[in-house]
């Protein structure tokens, strides 16, 4: 079965942008199915936690990207 599209909510992200341990078992999922050909398409998904006292110096989304590209996932997949 393929899907339209793989969404990745989010899971908290440093001030420094790096991502904890559980968005990027998030990401790596997705690129894991991504790769199976499952869909080819992924939406990475929020901004950051309203737990922070100050923002952080990228979206966790920009970071999840990031991620997602040293995995070897291209920096677009699918339409925008």
């Amino acid at each position: 079965m393929k899907y339209d599209c793989i969404i990745v909510l989010g899971g908290g992200v440093h001030y420094d942008g790096t991502l904890p341990g559980i968005p990027r078992a998030k990401v790596n999922l997705a690129a894991e199915l991504f790769n199976d050909g499952l869909s080819g398409e992924i939406i990475l998904s929020t901004k950051w936690s309203g737990f922070l006292t100050r923002e952080p110096v990228i979206t966790e989304a920009e970071s999840m990207k990031r991620y997602a590209m040293e995995l070897g996932l291209p920096e677009t997949v699918g339409q925008e």
